[in-house]
């Protein structure tokens, strides 16, 4: 499936960047950054362990970031 989208025009790499949730507006991102200049501007995943979590992504497209922690998660009182 993969193979046959790349060739249907548009390229793949677009649509998985699509696929993911939009900071601030969407999905997991929903209330996260908002109010941030990331809103609207990254698009990324979330993703979590017993003790490790990672948010992985795109800004603008253009620059690619993972962030990962291990290790209990920290208080955000």
């Amino acid at each position: 499936m993969l193979g046959k989208l790349q060739f249907e025009g548009r390229p793949l790499r677009e649509l998985l960047i699509d696929a993911l949730p939009v900071a601030g507006r969407s999905g997991t991102l929903d209330s996260r950054m908002r109010g941030t200049v990331a809103a609207g501007r990254v698009r990324a995943k979330t993703g979590t362990l017993n003790e490790a979590s990672a948010l992985s992504g795109y800004v603008r497209r253009r620059i690619a970031f993972s962030v990962i922690q291990n290790g209990p998660g920290l208080s955000v009182y």
